[in-house]
């Protein structure tokens, strides 16, 4: 990961590292709160142009996950923002993009159980059922492409802005946040997981979610690169949205988004890409390990 509290004098560290979590943590739990208190009818939905649902999503998502993020990292945390987008080494987009087709096979198995798990509490689960069909209706609405102007403004609201700002808010500062607080890289990426699965609200779909949040926390540790999750983000991101668009057009019977699809991939195919997306796994960050590696030897 990378030291984004390296402006700051040691003996402040510390204190600012809890004060700045804390800040973060409670932004993060407003907005999921603003957002689980919204009762959209799903009639409402549909009357309103996902053109224009998307540009509401797309402001929200640049002024919220984008921008806030970076004025606080740059001023509060005089940490120049430059340094979450370093470049991709060809070698390690060429894994990432193996590591992505095989992640939506294999989570497949992991969508069915979540999909049909019972979850505590009855009230819970009768609230998070509704939640759930909600946002099921909201995201058809978006990317039932009826327009080449609709997936273009999807595709960048949805795959760019979601890749950008949710990778800055949730590895770039509370990743690196929590794992300086804890001393543990581990404890960083897998609270951080946690969160980037809650907020979306969608408990139907949350241990998925909280795997592959896991999997972009990890690249960016083994890594030092930020854009490398973003990366990761916009690819699995990208091909969904894209994948929806073909559909559409009648050229292809495919799935929308992976964590809409209720049933696993056969588990002949399971077991293959589950072998290759490991290798890739391996692979990437032996790479990425050896291009550090050199690059400090410079």
């Amino acid at each position: 990961m990378q030291d984004i509290l390296s402006h700051i004098p040691t003996e402040e560290r510390q204190r600012k590292t809890i004060l700045f979590s804390l800040l973060v943590l409670g932004y993060v739990g407003l907005f999921t709160f603003m957002a689980g208190q919204g009762d959209t009818q799903s009639d409402g939905i549909t009357r309103i142009d996902p053109i224009d649902l998307l540009l509401v999503q797309g402001v929200i998502s640049g002024v919220f996950f984008i921008l806030l993020p970076m004025l606080f990292v740059q001023h509060a945390l005089d940490f120049p923002v430059r340094k979450f987008f370093r470049p991709i080494p060809l070698v390690q987009l060429f894994a990432l993009a193996l590591i992505g087709l095989s992640c939506i096979v294999v989570l497949s198995a992991v969508i069915e159980w979540n999909m049909n798990i019972e979850l505590p509490g009855a009230g819970f689960q009768t609230w998070a059922k509704a939640k759930e069909a909600e946002l099921k209706i909201l995201t058809e609405h978006l990317i039932n492409f009826k327009s080449t102007t609709q997936f273009v403004i999807a595709f960048v609201v949805i795959a760019i802005f979601a890749a950008v700002g949710e990778e800055l808010l949730f590895r770039g500062l509370i990743q690196n946040l929590l794992a300086k607080i804890s001393g543990n890289a581990h404890v960083g990426i897998w609270v951080s997981a946690v969160l980037f699965s809650a907020i979306h609200l969608q408990f139907f779909g949350f241990f998925p979610r909280l795997l592959i949040g896991a999997l972009f926390g990890y690249l960016y540790y083994w890594s030092g690169r930020l854009s490398v999750a973003m990366f990761a983000h916009f690819f699995h991101n990208g091909l969904s949205i894209t994948a929806a668009y073909v559909a559409g057009m009648g050229l292809e019977s495919v799935p929308i988004t992976s964590d809409q699809m209720d049933k696993a991939a056969p588990w002949h195919l399971i077991l293959v890409f589950g072998l290759i997306g490991a290798a890739a796994l391996i692979w990437f960050k032996r790479e990425a390990k050896e291009h550090d590696a050199l690059a400090k030897s410079v």
